[in-house]
């Protein structure tokens, strides 16, 4: 087999991993979260990805005497293997789902055969012939090329990948499949193209301009995705804040009735102390600082934002017969937006009002919220009661009865907050209390 071997086999197969995997990253840096010693990762991705791509010429040597129908099924075959294995790389660097990684991988095998066409086929196999002697220029060439190209694609997905928040499809089967089938017909067109080329037929410039707007078609077609994505969960975002205006106006109408039924109270209260004894005129007085004891201890953090979302929250359990309890300790401001961190502790604090409402025992109306900092990440803990059993389904609770989401309303909003700026949630429910776990970086 060595003399199959030779410098320009062994770079045409170390060639084709790492821009394949060089494109990859270029699109999950900006889109996905990477995970600890990312640096070792990749390196070590790249290493193995290399040293796989040299297993090619034992394939070559025990497929070459096949019958053209069966000897390319086997090369693709190959070259498949090679495309899966960069995936299971991609998921072992990056925080990502399946669906989304072979979304990345389908879009930078499709950057990556753009160089093909262009440099490995109609420069090196067509224009240039001798390119191939001269071994160090065709590495030079194909980098540069490629830097360029990626570049190019970089400026093209970045700013839209970088929005989407790590995630652009969940993974359901639908999604799963519609990925799935986007790469094979990609990689199926790709090697027919490749194959007529090649064969050095009349048509093989005609296979290479085929063969490169496949790639291209492939790219817009997944920059739509992303795009739609986007959109959508731009529309989520719109519908999420006339929701909230809506519930805004319906707590300020409320805490508006409670001030005026107060001040309507205080009156009768101030004609009645006026005839009262001292014992009742401090019973009164005591209770009276006791509330807004209550109320001061929400306001504790330096964080406007937080305050004014925890006072109203706090206001509005009360109407309800819940008691909010808050710890606040170091919270940074400007991490989150006024919107997002308005919409995250409402969806969170509403969810909880939800579940406790429904308790029977109204000792278990309570609700505690701790807020602070632990190491470089905000920290932000919601605890309650809940009753029934419960279950995970892809992440998020549900309830055995009637099938509906419990305590879930919302969760999936807290979430895609959550990683758009880099952190995650976790959910635990032991002991009968639902405890959600914010965690989100404060330098991202």
């Amino acid at each position: 087999m060595t003399d199959l071997i030779t410098a320009a086999g062994v770079f045409e197969e170390l060639r084709f991993v790492w821009e394949l995997w060089a494109a990859e990253l270029i699109l999950l840096f900006p889109f996905a979260k990477a995970k600890g010693r990312i640096g070792w990762r990749i390196t070590l991705s790249t290493v193995v990805l290399g040293v796989c791509s040299q297993f090619y010429f034992v394939v070559w040597q025990n497929s070459a005497g096949l019958p053209l129908p069966l000897y390319y099924p086997t090369i693709l075959m190959w070259y498949l293997f090679l495309v899966i294995l960069s995936l299971v790389f991609a998921r072992y660097c990056f925080s990502l789902s399946f669906s989304d990684a072979v979304y990345i991988v389908t879009a930078g095998y499709s950057a990556q055969h753009v160089v093909y066409v262009t440099v490995h086929e109609v420069m090196a196999k067509g224009f240039l012939t001798e390119l191939n002697q001269y071994l160090w220029l065709y590495i030079i060439l194909s980098f540069l090329f490629s830097a360029l190209w990626y570049f190019i694609v970089y400026l093209f997905f970045n700013k839209n990948l970088t929005l989407c928040g790590g995630r652009i499809s969940e993974d359901t089967w639908k999604g799963m499949m519609r990925q799935i089938f986007s790469l094979v017909i990609l990689m199926v067109s790709t090697f027919t193209c490749q194959h007529i080329f090649e064969e050095g037929t009349g048509l093989r410039y005609y296979a290479a301009m085929l063969d490169f707007l496949i790639c291209i078609l492939i790219l817009t077609n997944q920059y739509s995705l992303c795009r739609v994505s986007l959109e959508t969960k731009e529309k989520a975002v719109l519908e999420q804040m006339r929701s909230d205006s809506a519930r805004f106006y319906s707590v300020s109408k409320e805490l508006i009735e409670t001030v005026n039924r107060k001040s309507h109270d205080m009156k009768h209260v101030l004609n009645a102390l006026e005839h009262a004894d001292s014992e009742e005129r401090q019973r009164f007085i005591d209770e009276t600082r006791k509330e807004i004891e209550a109320y001061q201890q929400v306001v504790k953090t330096d964080y406007e934002d937080l305050n004014t979302i925890l006072a109203e929250k706090s206001l509005y359990c009360a109407n309800r017969g819940i008691r909010l309890d808050c710890v606040t300790g170091d919270v940074p401001e400007g991490v989150l937006s006024a919107l997002d961190l308005y919409v995250l502790l409402g969806n969170a604090i509403d969810n909880a009002v939800e579940c406790v409402s429904g308790l029977k025992d109204e000792k278990k109306h309570v609700i505690t919220v701790n807020a602070g900092s632990i190491g470089a990440f905000i920290s932000i803990q919601i605890n309650n009661y809940y009753e029934g059993k419960l279950k995970m389904q892809d992440g998020f609770p549900v309830t055995s009865k009637n099938g509906k989401y419990y305590h879930g309303f919302g969760l999936k909003r807290i979430r895609s907050i959550a990683v758009k700026y880099g952190g995650d949630i976790s959910i635990d429910t032991e002991n009968g209390i639902f405890s959600l776990q914010i965690m989100i970086p404060v330098h991202v």
